[in-house]
């Protein structure tokens, strides 16, 4: 199941604090436990993910992919235009899960990632 949650819900995934007023967080749960999160700000009419996480051991198993699709469904429901993110070129595991959302690429970041690329990649709603 996933739904919002806040960062206290996050302890034990060292995630560090943020003093953002426009960052949320949606869990996926199971058995009350926070197997994996997506974190994400609404600025205006877009939504820029931040982090997505699954604990290594439940990775493979859809929850990527359930967080996402909560995700836009969110978006869609507050009318927004579109979804943006960052994701290492190398991250192929992400990469794909974008790609079967119909995220596409839109751009690369060169050595964003202390010094390897990045692409941004968005899924206009």
């Amino acid at each position: 199941m996933v739904k919002k949650i806040d960062f206290n819900d996050l302890i034990d995934f060292n995630v560090q604090p943020t003093d953002n007023p426009f960052t949320c967080y949606l869990g996926y749960f199971e058995f009350d436990k926070i197997l994996g999160y997506i974190e994400y700000n609404v600025l205006y009419d877009t939504i820029d993910i931040v982090n997505v996480f699954v604990k290594e051991e439940f990775r493979n198993k859809g929850i990527g992919s359930a967080l996402l699709k909560e995700l836009i469904d969110l978006a869609k429901n507050m009318s927004l235009k579109n979804i943006t993110l960052e994701v290492n070129v190398l991250n192929d595991a992400a990469i794909k899960l974008y790609k079967k959302f119909n995220f596409t690429v839109v751009s690369i970041r060169r050595g964003y990632y202390k010094g390897i690329d990045g692409y941004l990649m968005e899924l206009i709603l």
